[in-house]
């Protein structure tokens, strides 16, 4: 058996700093801050956009491997098993954390074949069964199975929790925990200090960001936007396949000198807290950390149901998903909300976020 010493391994697909990642990578900075002595690595499995990281984990004294250079994940899931075995027994840890869903059914198979003895804890980054049909959502539901290896399962919201018992056989007997998305307060309000040299936002301004796929809902964001009047202005931050459609509809319909995509941000609250209005328009989300940040600065803070608990914010505008029409309401309803409405909105936002959505149980289930 081997000898196993107080830490944690996290394993990443890559160096990408999407919203699991965003996760680990606080998750990461907290436990090194309130537990210096817990011994922490981390794994990527391809090199892609690992400069993201290399300086943090540099300053922070983690030590880290990258085991393929290949872009496809799928591709590296398979060549980097022998490597990912090898790299978690020489780190000797006592845990191996994932939160990307076919990395955390890695880490439960080589479990369940007792290539790992370490615990494994898996996240759940989003709800994988809704956005897969027919022959795709049975391979999933089968290969969920392996999710009985893991030590502990974190989903970010009950809501999480009940597609998991409803579709997979077996899950009522999973070490299954509801956490919510954990957010560091003072580490927002910092960088939402930073200079923004790179792009003046025009004002005013509504500001939305993330990655232009169809689960983001940004063309819906744009067509209901086009009923805003005049002096308004909407920013989309983000990259993705769905940018050129949603840029060339702007141009077809002449809006390209009120409605922006400036691209990539790799710090997107200095423009949250700048702006009039925030906006999360996704069709289907796990939980939105961006719309953690959003409140975190942002006193009109307008989202779509992409999931159950968005409801339940306070001093958020709500709206149906996947309706250009219900964007359009709460576009215009934020027209209408006086500033001190703003400031409660606001205060009562953070009093939240400082309760709900602190690292204490993350913290826990892991030392």
């Amino acid at each position: 058996m081997q000898n196993l010493s107080s830490g944690t391994c996290f394993v990443l697909p890559n160096g990408a700093l999407g919203g699991a990642e965003f996760i680990q990578l606080s998750l990461i900075k907290k436990i090194k801050q309130q537990q210096p002595d817990h011994t922490i690595y981390v794994i990527f499995l391809t090199s892609c956009f690992t400069e993201n990281w290399v300086p943090i984990l540099d300053e922070l004294q983690i030590s880290y491997r990258c085991i393929s250079k290949c872009r496809s994940l799928k591709t590296a899931l398979i060549q980097s098993i022998p490597a990912l075995i090898q790299y978690i027994k020489e780190f000797h840890v006592e845990q191996v954390f994932s939160s990307q869903v076919f990395i955390n059914l890695l880490l439960c198979f080589l479990k369940r074949t007792k290539l790992l003895n370490q615990k494994v804890i898996v996240r759940e980054s989003t709800q994988v069964l809704k956005r897969v049909s027919g022959y795709k959502k049975k391979l999933v539901e089968y290969l969920y199975r392996f999710y009985s290896s893991a030590t502990y399962i974190i989903v970010q919201t009950d809501t999480m929790r009940l597609s998991l018992l409803k579709h997979i056989n077996g899950s009522e007997t999973w070490n299954m925990h509801v956490l919510y998305n954990p957010i560091d307060l003072n580490e927002m309000d910092s960088k939402a200090e930073q200079n923004t040299h790179s792009y003046s936002l025009p004002q005013p301004c509504y500001v939305a960001a993330g990655r232009f796929i169809p689960e983001k809902g940004f063309d819906l964001l744009i067509q209901a936007f086009a009923f805003i009047p005049e002096p308004y202005h909407l920013v989309i931050f983000g990259e993705g396949p769905e940018r050129n459609k949603c840029m060339n509809w702007i141009l077809e319909n002449e809006l390209e000198h009120r409605i922006h995509l400036p691209g990539h941000t790799n710090n997107p609250l200095p423009y949250f807290k700048q702006a009039y209005a925030t906006v999360l328009s996704s069709r289907l989300e796990g939980f939105p950390n961006t719309l953690l940040q959003m409140m975190s600065q942002c006193g009109c803070v307008l989202a779509t149901h992409c999931t159950d608990e968005v409801q339940n914010l306070p001093g958020v505008l709500t709206a149906q998903p996947n309706s250009v029409e219900a964007l359009q309401k709460i576009l215009q309803q934020a027209l209408l909300q006086k500033q001190t409405l703003r400031d409660e909105n606001l205060v009562r936002q953070r009093t939240y976020l400082k309760t709900a959505h602190s690292f204490e149980p993350y913290l826990s289930l892991i030392s």
